[in-house]
């Protein structure tokens, strides 16, 4: 899934939840924002694949402990949880080397990226249908939020609510 995909749901479920799109889209990203520069500062640990880490069923579990302990809601901390969630679900993580990366280190070492069909396995209906819909859902937000207005979007990113 690309960056709309995952970013769009979050923000729309943000909005409905009455919780900060701009966490929820933070953590919605939050898995490739650690693995993609992981890739590359520290290509040994990632065996050169974009999936890494953060990816597994660990990093969840220690982010849910993380979150839980540093917020004084719960439901909060669930949302923005779910949102990091979300995420590994989109990814279909059950798939090709998912699982190796999901249970890892339980699985052994991180399986190198699968490089055979790369490409055109990003450009399916699964990805391209998860974009489109994430895009139309921040299209939606910033017309419902009317944040084509500087001053509402400047609020908004200062924030996290639009006045």
């Amino acid at each position: 899934m690309f960056p709309f995909g995952h970013a769009g749901p979050a923000i729309a479920a943000a909005r409905r939840a009455g919780a900060d799109p701009r966490l929820a889209a933070l953590f919605a990203l939050g898995p490739d924002l650690v693995d993609k520069p992981l890739s590359v500062l520290i290509p040994a640990l990632a065996s050169g694949n974009t999936r890494g880490v953060a990816h597994t069923a660990l990093a969840a579990v220690v982010l849910g402990g993380a979150l839980v302990a540093a917020r004084r809601r719960p439901r909060g901390a669930a949302f923005l949880w779910g949102c990091w969630a979300a995420h590994l679900l989109l990814d279909r993580m059950w798939l090709g080397r998912g699982p190796d990366i999901f249970f890892w280190p339980l699985r052994g070492a991180l399986p190198p990226m699968e490089r055979e069909g790369f490409i055109e396995s990003h450009l399916d209906f699964w990805y391209l249908g998860g974009e489109a819909a994430g895009l139309l859902f921040v299209g939606i937000f910033l017309w419902r939020e009317r944040l084509f207005d500087r001053v509402r979007l400047a609020a908004l990113l200062r924030t996290g609510r639009a006045p």
